[in-house]
């Protein structure tokens, strides 16, 4: 189990992760972990919309060895609801690994299953400034509407840039730092995971 948050630049919504690549039964055994985890979310990707090859997860895929990362938070702090689940969905997968034999809580009765559709899930900053978010964490937005604005204080004369999303979907993380870089990510959504599962 991987552990983590947005860092210091992104907060998320609470989420665990997993591939579904790999062979069949790597895979039923991915998402029969993603299951014991538990929460509201569960984000499934191939690998390659998520650090391709150099994570944890990718590491742990090539030895085929169960994963399940997560998004717990972000912002350079902890959140009440992160901490929880963590404790709760680690407990939860040793249990489900016959590694720890005390019963857990149980965790959501079915969890949200989200992937990233493409490279234009996110929402990247096309110059330096302020970020200006017209969205909230977790919201439902369309393809096209406001995502935001950027602002530029070190040229005041100019106006600032509409951002928009060019996929719907779920809004899972929001830039948590209003200074901005070229190139970083403002805002990412999930679209609906739509593949049969083994649960």
């Amino acid at each position: 189990m991987d552990l983590h948050s947005g860092g210091t630049s992104l907060h998320y919504q609470p989420c665990a992760l997993i591939r579904d690549s790999g062979t069949r039964e790597l895979v039923g055994r991915q998402f029969a972990a993603l299951r014991a985890f538990g929460g509201e979310f569960a984000y499934v990707t191939s690998g390659e919309n998520q650090g391709a090859e150099r994570t944890f997860a990718a590491a742990a895929h090539r030895c085929g060895v169960v994963c399940v990362t997560t998004e717990l938070g972000g912002g350079a702090s902890i959140s009440h609801d992160g901490a929880a689940l963590a404790r709760a969905g680690v407990a939860r997968v040793l249990h489900h690994a016959g590694i720890l034999m005390a019963v857990p809580t149980a965790g959501a009765a079915k969890l949200k299953l989200m992937t990233v559709e493409n490279g234009d899930s996110y929402v990247l900053a096309p110059d330096a400034g302020v970020f200006e978010p017209a969205v909230s964490l977790g919201a439902t937005v369309e393809r096209g509407e406001v995502a935001g604005r950027l602002w530029f204080p070190d040229t005041p004369w100019r106006k600032p840039e509409v951002l928009r999303f060019a996929n719907g979907g779920h809004v899972i993380c929001q830039r948590a730092v209003a200074w901005t870089r070229r190139g970083d990510c403002l805002l990412q959504v999930l679209a609906l995971y739509e593949k049969q599962v083994p649960f």
